[in-house]
């Protein structure tokens, strides 16, 4: 898709007008646009969630110890799983509002990458299964492991569940040159 910017008419220079062409976007891109709303994730929503986590890591460092003292304590056990399940509701929550209210999180606002619809609007059931992925729970935990595969040696880079749900990633290029004032 190319767009084409004109120049002011007072301009007495005769450059080329400006285009923007959207393409998708690299994969390095999306990338890090993710690990920075990771971050996020983690500053917001599992810090508020530390103090659930703390009675566990002080339990002990190994998994068996872990798993004694969580069969020992059923209550501790609970609020876990409630504490993983609201985690993964308020990220989906975080990615499928910011996406479809501006067609990206703040990572991919840090990297002018945007969530775009091969049928023009964006639902919100389309975001939601969009990011699945981001559910700790079975078998949900495979989307980890098969999406990023997926858009590895996809031509596209398309993640598997944005490819059955019809959307892409995409930037903006421009060319030419923007001598608007």
């Amino acid at each position: 898709m190319v767009k084409k910017i004109r120049g002011s008419s007072r301009s007495k220079l005769k450059l080329p007008s400006s285009h923007v062409i959207i393409v998708r976007a690299a994969l390095w891109r999306r990338i890090l646009a993710f690990l920075v709303d990771f971050m996020i994730m983690q500053l917001v929503i599992i810090r508020a969630f530390d103090s659930i986590f703390a009675k566990v890591s002080a339990a002990g460092a190994t998994f068996s110890e872990i798993s004694v003292y969580l069969e020992a304590n059923p209550a501790i056990y609970s609020q876990i799983n409630w504490a993983i399940i609201c985690i993964g509701i308020l990220t989906i929550a975080y990615f499928v509002i910011m996406q479809y209210r501006f067609r990206q999180t703040l990572g991919m606002m840090m990297f002018n990458i945007k969530i775009e619809s091969l049928n023009k609007e964006i639902g919100i059931m389309q975001l939601i299964v969009s990011n699945l992925m981001l559910l700790p729970v079975f078998p949900f935990l495979l989307l980890w492991i098969i999406d990023p595969i997926y858009s590895i040696f996809n031509k596209n880079s398309q993640r598997l569940t944005q490819k059955v749900v019809g959307l892409y990633v995409s930037e903006e290029l421009q060319t030419g040159f923007n001598y608007e004032k």
